[in-house]
């Protein structure tokens, strides 16, 4: 993926049956100077983030 290609936020908690649930609250774009700018739908609980590289649809299939 390119510099330009945007990120997903997530929050991932755990849940009562031990598995952990995502859940996209946001986006987020590195800058050519390396910087990252995020922009949230949403606040974590816990006030972790992830950011993940952006899945095509086809890879989602896979």
């Amino acid at each position: 993926m390119g510099e330009n290609t945007p990120r997903d936020a997530f929050q991932i908690s755990e849940g009562k049956d031990g598995k952990s649930h995502w859940t996209k609250i946001g986006k987020a774009f590195v800058n050519k100077d390396g910087s990252i700018n995020v922009f949230l739908n949403a606040l974590p609980i816990d006030g972790k983030i992830q950011i993940r590289d952006r899945k095509l649809k086809n890879q989602e299939e896979d």
